[in-house]
């Protein structure tokens, strides 16, 4: 079946793999080959998505929270104040 990968988003972005469903273990669970056939990978639901539409929704969910992260630590930092810490 055609699926769209999300695990590595905001690494690599989305792509699109041939998969079969890995139902030996979880009905939830996918197996997608290598292009070489080198090796498998397995990816659990929530990681791929059947529909193109919805792992552009997930991917940018994990973009906002990315985001909203980084605004915190952003914020933690510029908080810190070294005068105050030096004894």
């Amino acid at each position: 079946m055609q699926v769209w990968i999300v695990k590595y988003a905001m690494t690599q972005g989305i792509y699109e793999a041939e998969a079969e469903v890995c139902s030996e273990i979880d009905e939830n669970m996918i197996t997608v080959a290598s292009d070489n056939g080198g090796y498998v990978s397995y990816f659990h639901k929530g990681d791929w998505f059947e529909s193109k539409a919805l792992a552009i929704v997930a991917a940018n969910a994990m973009r906002d929270r990315k985001i909203k992260s980084l605004k915190k630590k952003i914020a933690k930092i510029e908080q810190l104040d070294f005068v105050s810490m030096v004894g």
